[in-house]
């Protein structure tokens, strides 16, 4: 009989395999980034085989469909929802994707009309495609049109690869340039009520995010070996990091730190993890009913509460380079793009330091001089 085993690999993700032993040789392969479900068919199924003295590796789904598609099995006229269907189930029993990630490609491709579905491959263009971008594009940013075209593109490069096609339409088709999106930031007023409102592990995610800055996937992976209460700072592992840098944030006060200790004694179960969540979704789903609640703008999200806190370092007159490393950006470039904005009264205020007088540098208090020569 066979058995299932996980394997960390590089990416901190659990890979399933199997084992089993046939014609006296014993096999490990590979089953994916499954679910332990998915798992337990695959094993159930090997057994199978095995008592029916059939060769396991040989049936596989995963070995199916890393095989080319045979050119006499093909239908002669092969469309684009044939296609994606095939795509689809390759991606599905290799594990190549993430749950969340098939998700959205298949919410992407259900968006594709049947006129382009029923269309057969090799007579699909650029017209075409760009046709669909562009009514896709009608109710969603240029952001979400621009994973659509990645996502279009990665299914005719798979076609290429199984010899359906010989040249991608979706090559000549340029990508949508993403549009700088503006920053949404808490007012003062709207962070402090959210304090208040706040309840339980929410609370303590709140407040991580508004002292230290930390995304909500950095939030929910701290542990309380990350809280080094000697220099009151707090480290974000590089490991699962969105820019694969790890950095140490310290707290801006000790009465911060002194709040972030006192939760691991009041804990009634004892966990490793500072913030008891396992996924981001419970934190993005409790702001949204708040933010509703109180009728603040749609563009409000819980990743606000970080663009607050470097905002709020920047408008404070710390250094770029300090608040890139602060943030956990990967450059100062970074930062400069998307954080570079100024109140109107900040730019009033750096205006008016350019005040020249006679004889003396800007801010000298002397006889002014009019910049059109009259005294």
């Amino acid at each position: 009989m066979s058995s299932i085993k996980t394997k960390k690999v590089k990416d901190g993700s659990l890979v399933w395999h199997v084992r089993y032993t046939y014609q006296g040789c014993e096999r490990t392969r590979s089953i994916g980034r499954v679910r332990r479900e998915d798992a337990k068919r695959e094993q159930n199924r090997v057994d199978q085989c095995l008592l029916e003295g059939k060769d396991p590796d040989q049936t596989s789904p995963l070995r199916l469909a890393k095989q080319k598609p045979d050119p006499v099995e093909q239908p002669q006229i092969v469309t684009l929802q044939d296609a994606l269907a095939m795509y689809d189930k390759y991606v599905s029993v290799n594990g190549r994707n993430k749950p969340s990630t098939l998700k959205s490609k298949r919410r992407c491709f259900g968006t594709v009309p049947n006129r382009l579905l029923s269309k057969p491959l090799i007579e699909i263009g650029k017209f075409d495609l760009e046709n669909w971008l562009i009514e896709y594009g009608q109710t969603r940013d240029t952001g979400t049109v621009s994973m659509a075209n990645a996502y279009m593109t990665t299914v005719f490069n798979w076609c290429i690869d199984f010899d359906m096609l010989t040249k991608s339409p979706m090559k000549s088709i340029k990508k949508s340039p993403v549009e700088q999106q503006a920053i949404k930031t808490l007012t003062e007023t709207q962070a402090v009520e959210l304090l208040k409102i706040a309840e339980g592990n929410f609370y303590r995610a709140v407040f991580i995010a508004l002292n230290f800055g930390l995304r909500s996937g950095e939030i929910i992976r701290l542990t309380w070996d990350d809280v080094v209460e000697e220099d009151g700072s707090i480290r974000v592992a590089a490991k699962g990091n969105k820019t694969r840098t790890g950095r140490a944030v310290p707290a801006p006060s000790p009465e911060v730190m002194d709040k972030i200790l006192s939760w691991k004694s009041s804990d009634s179960l004892p966990t490793d993890q500072v913030v008891p969540y396992s996924t981001t979704y419970y934190i993005s789903r409790r702001f949204r009913e708040i933010r509703r609640a109180k009728g603040w703008p749609d563009g409000l999200t819980f990743h606000s509460t970080r663009h607050t806190y470097i905002t709020r370092l920047q408008t404070s007159g710390v250094q770029i380079a300090m608040v890139a490393r602060l943030a956990g950006h990967s450059s100062v470039h970074v930062t400069e793009k998307y954080y570079t904005h100024f109140a109107p009264d900040d730019l009033k205020q750096a205006a008016s330091r350019l005040n020249y007088r006679s004889g003396g540098k800007p801010g000298e208090s002397r006889q002014e001089i009019s910049l059109t020569g009259a005294a």
